[in-house]
């Protein structure tokens, strides 16, 4: 079958077998649209409730036509949603049109503005040579991720709230929420193989006998979730002159890290 006709039978079957599991939640389907991406979407709503979950339904499609059963997509789209109810955190709805209750859990993000051109036209931002810093509401954090509120021109205007407000209180709060964070390039790559710095020697790498000789840092936030928005920061260059121990320079990395490179 083809995309159209695997959305139609797959919302049915799915929206089947949660009923089936006791589970009475509206279906429907649209586009989401997201920084760096956009997805057509089954989104399955609990009643009572106005926080739902998205099912990417491409990613399924995809997966079906790759060779896993039908039955064995549904069974896993049906696993996804009850995990995603299930650690849903609880969002006062009524609160997310106070500012006044919402400034202080505002981030700062950092996408790329030719990639995110048609969104930005809908959301507060600030440009930065070929990047763009968007805003969100941070409403939980954990070791399992955060969940996020993408603030839109629409959102504001309903807050009673100026883009350049939003920006100062994001300049403020941001840093809080999630602190930049530098380290040396060693320390990152011991951390990623699981072993101590001293143990990088053993294993034939160069490591600098000096932490001040590092070649390269990596700056992120504490979970690594798109960190690059420190450089948005207001004492994010002073910190990093400081680590890097003068002069240095910024290597584009992802929307998670920034490289920072002596000079």
């Amino acid at each position: 079958m083809d995309f159209n006709e695997f959305k139609e039978q797959f919302t049915e079957d799915v929206k089947q077998e949660l009923a089936d599991a006791g589970i009475d939640a509206k279906v429907s389907i649209n586009t989401v649209e997201k920084m760096n991406e956009s997805y057509e979407a089954m989104t399955v709503t609990p009643e009572g409730s106005n926080v739902g979950v998205n099912v990417n339904m491409e990613k399924f499609f995809e997966a079906y036509e790759n060779g896993t059963p039908y039955e064995d997509v549904v069974d896993k789209a049906v696993n996804v949603i009850e995990g995603g109810f299930a650690n849903q955190p609880t969002v006062d709805v009524a609160a997310l049109t106070d500012y006044d209750q919402m400034k202080d859990k505002l981030i700062m993000e950092v996408v790329s503005a030719e990639a995110n051109a048609d969104m930005l036209d809908k959301v507060p931002h600030k440009d930065m040579e070929d990047m763009a810093v968007v805003y969100r509401f941070e409403l939980d954090s954990n070791d399992d991720g955060r969940a996020t509120v993408l603030v839109t021109n629409q959102l504001i205007e309903t807050m009673g709230v100026t883009p350049e407000q939003l920006h100062a209180d994001a300049m403020e709060n941001s840093p809080e929420l999630n602190p930049a964070v530098i380290k040396g390039m060693t320390e990152v790559m011991a951390e990623m193989m699981g072993v101590d710095v001293e143990d990088l020697a053993g294993m034939g790498m160069p490591v600098p006998e000096n932490p001040a000789d590092e070649q390269m840092y990596v700056a992120s936030v504490p979970d690594k979730v798109h960190g690059a928005g420190i450089i948005a920061y207001q004492n994010f260059m002073d910190q990093a002159a400081e680590r890097a121990g003068g002069d240095f320079y910024i290597l584009p990395s992802s929307i998670h890290e920034v490289l920072i490179v002596p000079d």
